[in-house]
């Protein structure tokens, strides 16, 4: 009976020494299969754009050379054109793979397409400014981006070409920030203000646009009296027919002598045609206001000197805002009434939640230590 257990007592320490020679290397091929498998899951999520939501995303600029490399003289693949739809293959630095759906790949800049969740915030923003009243247009001085809020590092919706146009909704004044927010990371100082219009683009897109990087549409004959001064806003409150038969507008414009203030406008200015004179005259002219947007125009006014088109504003007196009607009757200009000005314009709430950023996804250290957590869970 000895001898056996001799026997057994040999075995189980043979079978100790072997488990002792072989648990680095059964190590060594559970860390080398881990890596394998997050390779592979690294991969494929490059392949897929890292998540549901970067799978799909839209081309935001007029016309975006595919092209075929990084190279930036490499051979363009396509041009797409706005709203082209596209798929997200991979990323390099600043730059994505994409396919289109006619089977085109090639690389384009991450700025120059929005996912699809950012076309949800995108709607968001075209519901709540769509009965904006435009202001009148402005256009860009060069390439200019629309971003969804008044700053700097916000998402770009869209790029303006130079002269390109626009119509005006609204302007705010802005802290300007070096970077987004980001709880638990402190509240980043202001570095300054920035002035922003918010304007609507030909496919009736609204987005946000640096003030000085635009310049009012009215026309130049207009346009010459103005100073120097912003031209902040301007509508057309009829035509008159001038002696050479053509049609010449009559104008109301808002202009700010100083910018950067709290008030949009500080100038109100009324412009018509002079057929004797053969140029365009002030009809009434307002200053040292403070005075905010919308400037509305109103078909017709009733009041006791008669009916016709007018317009009407708003201005701080007193700390106390007041809505001002005016009356425009041939050549003269009258104020009917001042009333206390209701809310201008409705707070704009993006839900930002919904937004996925166009980022990378997680490294492979961040990957490794996933897998070894779940190991000794």
């Amino acid at each position: 009976m000895l001898w056996r257990d001799d026997i057994e007592m040999n075995v189980r320490h043979s079978i100790i020494r072997n488990l002792c020679h072989t648990a680095p290397q059964l190590w060594t091929i559970w860390l080398f299969l881990v890596i394998a498998n997050v390779t592979t899951v690294s991969i494929a999520c490059r392949r897929q754009s890292g998540g549901d939501s970067l799978e799909s995303a839209f081309t935001s600029r007029k016309v975006i050379e595919l092209r075929a490399s990084l190279n930036p003289t490499s051979k363009t693949v396509a041009a797409l054109p706005l709203e082209t739809p596209v798929t997200i293959l991979a990323r390099q630095r600043s730059f994505l793979k994409v396919r289109t759906e006619r089977g085109a790949e090639g690389w384009i800049h991450k700025s120059q397409v929005v996912t699809s969740a950012l076309r949800a915030l995108m709607q968001q923003l075209h519901e709540q400014t769509k009965h904006y009243t435009a202001q009148g247009r402005v256009h860009a001085f060069q390439a200019l981006n629309v971003h969804l809020e008044p700053h700097r590092w916000s998402p770009t919706l869209y790029q303006l070409a130079t002269d390109e146009g626009v119509e005006v909704l609204q302007r705010k004044l802005q802290e300007r920030l070096p970077y987004e927010p980001q709880p638990p990371i402190p509240q980043p100082n202001p570095t300054g203000v920035d002035d922003w219009y918010l304007v609507r683009t030909a496919s009736s897109q609204p987005g946000w646009v640096l003030a000085t990087g635009v310049y009012s549409g009215i026309p130049d004959e207009v346009q010459q009296h103005a100073a120097g001064h912003r031209i902040v806003a301007y509508l057309s409150l009829g035509e008159i027919k001038a002696n050479s038969g053509a049609q010449k507008t009559t104008w109301i414009w808002a202009q700010a002598e100083q910018v950067k203030r709290t008030h949009d406008f500080s100038l109100v200015r009324i412009f018509q045609w002079h057929r004797k004179m053969n140029r365009y005259q002030t009809l009434r002219f307002e200053r040292e206001l403070k005075g905010y947007l919308p400037v509305r125009f109103i078909p017709e006014v009733s009041s006791k000197r008669g009916k016709g088109p007018g317009f009407s504003f708003t201005i701080e007196r007193n700390r106390k805002k007041l809505r001002r009607t005016y009356l425009l009757l041939k050549s003269r200009v009258y104020l009917i009434k001042q009333d206390p000005a209701k809310q201008l314009f409705t707070p704009i709430v993006l839900k930002k939640k919904e937004v996925t950023p166009l980022g990378e996804p997680p490294s492979l250290t961040t990957r490794l230590l996933r897998q070894w957590s779940k190991f000794f869970e």
